[in-house]
This record gives C-alpha cells, sequence and structure tokens, in this order.
C-alpha cells in the first residue's frame, strides 16, 4: 500500500485516541490520583514546597514523599505557564498521550526499517495500544505513569536504535537511553527502570551475527551501570539523598513489606492477560482469522520476524511482572508495559491485516478517508460540548466550589476523623483552593465541614452558615 492509503487508519487511530481520552478530560472531575499530582504540582508552581521536597497540605503531607519529584516539576512548568484552570493538567496528560503514540511510531518504524509494507503502518501498534483499556483510563486521569512512559519509550527507541547497528560508534545511543531510564526512575521510581535489560533480552532472543558475544556482555552491563552510576552521582547531594531516601524508606518499603490491596502477588499478572489485553488480542484473532489462508500468500513470517515478536511481547513481561514483588497492586501500574505488547500483537496482525487492506477499492478507501475524517471531527466536537461538564464526584465537586468561594485560600478546616480519609475531599481542596482538612480536636480553627451522612452534630462552638452544600454542610466559629 501506498503511504497515502494509509491515511485513513492515521485518522481512525487519532479519532480513537481523542473518542476515548479527550471528552473524560474535558468533564470536571478526575481519579484521585491524578488530583492529588495536580495538585503537587500546582503547588511547586506557586511556590509551596521545592523542587526535592514537593508540599501537598498542612497535615497529611507537608512533604509529599510518595514518589520522585521530576513528574510533579514538569508539571509545574505548564502551570508556570499556562495559569491555575483545570484544563491546565489536562492539556498536560492529553501531551503525554500524544507523544507517546508518536514513540511508538518511532518505534515500529525502526522495528521495520527493511520491511517497506509493515513500516507504513506504524498507527496499527498505536491502535492496539490506545484501545487496552487501562491505558486511555490511565490518560483521561493524569496518572504518573504518563509521564513515566514517556520516559521509558524513549529509552527503548535510542537503546534498540543502538542495538540494530551493532557498532561501537552507535553505543551512544545505548549510553543515552539507559541515562533517560533514570528520569522514568525519578518519576515513579523503580518500574521505569526495565529498559536496561533490553541489551541483553536482545542478544538471547534475536542473537545477531554481526557482533560477537562479548560486545554483547558489554552493551548489556553499560546499559545497567549507567542508571546506577548517575544515581550514585545524585545521592550524593544531601538535600537530593534525604528526599529519596525518605521515598525509598517510607514508600517503597513499606509497601512491599506491609501494604495489601489484593489477596495473591500475582493479581497484577491475572488483571494484564485477562482483562486489559483482551480487546486487543481479539483485534488480532479477528485479523488472523479473517485474513485466513491468503495470508500466506503474501508472506510467511519468517523466523526473525517471530523473534521480534518474541523479544517485544519479553520486554513488556520484563516492564510488567516485577509488579509482582508487593501485593500493593493496581492495573493502571501496568500501563507502562503495554506498548511493547502491542507491537507484538501488531507484529503478529500486520501482515495478515495487509493482505484485507490491499483487497480494498479505491472507491471504498475515499470513503474510508472521509468517514475517518468525521470520526475525528465528532470527537472533537463532542469533546468541545464535554467542556465544563462533572464527570465524576458531582457532589463534591459542588460543595467544594461553594465553600471555596466563602473560604480563603490556604485556609485550614477542621474534619472528623472519617471525613478526614477521603483522600478526594482532600485533592480537590488542595488542588482548587490550597485548602488542608484537619482533625483538630482544640476547636482551634475557623470552619468546620461536617458530611450530612454521618448523622453527627458539630462541637458547640461552630455554627452553620447559610450557605448550605448537597453533601456537607459547612460552619464556622462564633
Amino acid at each position: 500500500m501506498k503511504i497515502k492509503e494509509q491515511i485513513p487508519y492515521w485518522l481512525i487511530t487519532i479519532g480513537t485516541i481523542i473518542a476515548l481520552i479527550l471528552p473524560r478530560l474535558a468533564k470536571d472531575g478526575m481519579f484521585t490520583d491524578g488530583v492529588l499530582y495536580a495538585a503537587v504540582a500546582h503547588n511547586l508552581a506557586i511556590g509551596k514546597g521545592t523542587i526535592w521536597f514537593p508540599y501537598f497540605d498542612n497535615f497529611m503531607f507537608p512533604f509529599f514523599h510518595q514518589q520522585p519529584p521530576l513528574t510533579f516539576i514538569i508539571q509545574s512548568y505548564f502551570f508556570e505557564n499556562y495559569g491555575d484552570s483545570i484544563y491546565v493538567e489536562r492539556v498536560y496528560s492529553f501531551a503525554t498521550a500524544i507523544i507517546s503514540a508518536g514513540l511508538i511510531a518511532w518505534l515500529w518504524m525502526l522495528i521495520n526499517k527493511d520491511d517497506k509494507e509493515n513500516k507504513k503502518m506504524a498507527w496499527l501498534p498505536v491502535l492496539m495500544w490506545i484501545i487496552i483499556p487501562v491505558c486511555f483510563w490511565a490518560y483521561s486521569n493524569n496518572m504518573e505513569e504518563n509521564t513515566m512512559g514517556v520516559f521509558t519509550l524513549l529509552a527503548v527507541v535510542l537503546i534498540y536504535k543502538g542495538l540494530m547497528s551493532g557498532s561501537w560508534f552507535k553505543v551512544a545511543y545505548i549510553i543515552v537511553g539507559s541515562a533517560i531510564t533514570m528520569l522514568a526512575f525519578l518519576c515513579k521510581g523503580f518500574p521505569g527502570l526495565f529498559p536496561v535489560i533490553i541489551p541483553a533480552l536482545y542478544y538471547v532472543v534475536i542473537r545477531p551475527s554481526r557482533y560477537p558475544t562479548i560486545r554483547a556482555i558489554v552493551f548489556s552491563l553499560l546499559a545497567m551501570v549507567i542508571p546506577w552510576i548517575i544515581f550514585n552521582i545524585i545521592m550524593v547531594h544531601n538535600y537530593i539523598n534525604r528526599s529519596l531516601t525518605a521515598y525509598l524508606n517510607e514508600r517503597v518499603l513499606n509497601s512491599i513489606q506491609h501494604v495489601s490491596n489484593v489477596n495473591s502477588r500475582f493479581h497484577i499478572i491475572g488483571e494484564l492477560f485477562f482483562v486489559q489485553l483482551i480487546v486487543p488480542v481479539a483485534l488480532t484473532a479477528i485479523i488472523l482469522g479473517v485474513s485466513g489462508k491468503a495470508a500466506f500468500r503474501f508472506k510467511e513470517l519468517n523466523n526473525e520476524y517471530k523473534k521480534k515478536i518474541l523479544l517485544f511481547f519479553l520486554i513488556g513481561v520484563c516492564a510488567s511482572f516485577p509488579l509482582i514483588v508487593t501485593k500493593e497492586q493496581r492495573n493502571f501500574y501496568l500501563a507502562t508495559s503495554l506498548p511493547y505488547y502491542a507491537i507484538a500483537l501488531a507484529l503478529l496482525a500486520c501482515r495478515h491485516l495487509n493482505v484485507l487492506l490491499l483487497k480494498i477499492k479505491p472507491k471504498a478507501v475515499k470513503v474510508i478517508l472521509a468517514a475517518s475524517a468525521l470520526y475525528v471531527l465528532i470527537g472533537l466536537l463532542y469533546s468541545y460540548m464535554s467542556v465544563g461538564k462533572p464527570g465524576r464526584d458531582k457532589e463534591q465537586l459542588h460543595d467544594v466550589y461553594a465553600f471555596g468561594k466563602i473560604i480563603h485560600n490556604d485556609a485550614d478546616i477542621r474534619v472528623y476523623s472519617e471525613t478526614w480519609q477521603d483522600w478526594g475531599l482532600h485533592n480537590y481542596f488542595v488542588r482548587y483552593f490550597c485548602i488542608s482538612l484537619c482533625m483538630d480536636t482544640n476547636n482551634k480553627l475557623d470552619y468546620f465541614l461536617l458530611e450530612k451522612s454521618l448523622n453527627r452534630q458539630p462541637p458547640a462552638v461552630y455554627n452553620k452558615l447559610v450557605a448550605q452544600g448537597e453533601k456537607y454542610d459547612l460552619y464556622k466559629k462564633e
């Protein structure tokens, strides 16, 4: 197929990205972690906290050490340049999706450098990737995996580019790619380091004849040593050392030793193969089933091609299976591994799909082009119509906005312990008004927020304000 004949399918892919992500981002309300990350980044932008000691609020996390700080640092520049609007973090999140899609397409073209037909279909792995449920969900909710995924993808692209040549001169790509994994680490810790294993995987799976075993060993060790050297260099600085040590001790070790939200360490593997990958696997199966024997008239898969499929499947495994080390597991932790499973499936389906697409008549291609362009426009229009509408937490958002206008920014609100445990309430108050919630028992604070469903009375020193909420009532000290 000619490159211009791929335009309809690129439009379908772009339209799918828009349809699955933009309408959700256009609406107010977001998954609690996404609001929390935006709040920390916003605070950094307005001078609350420092780069290595980010600030969330006055009581829960005066020093937010739950994650390394790079994502907050990058996102804070968006707030500095584009203001306080809730759409700043949404534009940022969507931008990471677009950059990731571009990097997947770039990696696909490197993989198929000598296969012109496959190379033209760079939209296919992008489509396989974005239709994975937790993938588009993560980009709809400003997850840290979005930023980390940009760096891991870039690292994989550069390392793979260096390995393809097999020359000592191209070792610079491996060095730079390995160094970039430290940027991924500084976004969300150890899950960002998996690209360092790629040189070893490449040699074991591909077994290229163009360079000897000693060169493969050197490349593999180099990829692993570079991040270790960089880490030790930055840890020499006492300020950085205290920040990352707090993260490693209070977040990583505590998570491994004490935190559990699943019954089995292998829960995340079942989630991956029996939930998240169902859609792209089903699409691949349909393509293979419909193409039938006709695909083999085009070209059977040779051993080298099969090795590439295996390589990228194993890269996905290296990015996802280490998550079993802890029983604190969330499905979105898988997000950074998904591009490589998508690439493996796309490689499996690509040549079969090409056979089917070649059968489409030119007039039908024009119809598909028009329909795909309309698909993109409808997605954009629906996203525009969704701007400002509540997407989730409607009652809670109503009350946060209503009470935030009454209470001055940077104030503290007293709440009962049951309400204090509501992360979403903390996040919205901090993100939109820099207001902190406190379990204060000394009646020191001017405001008290009472959740109606608790069926409790406020402390005697507080009187209810005229303004009432849908889910909460606001009281002020006499």
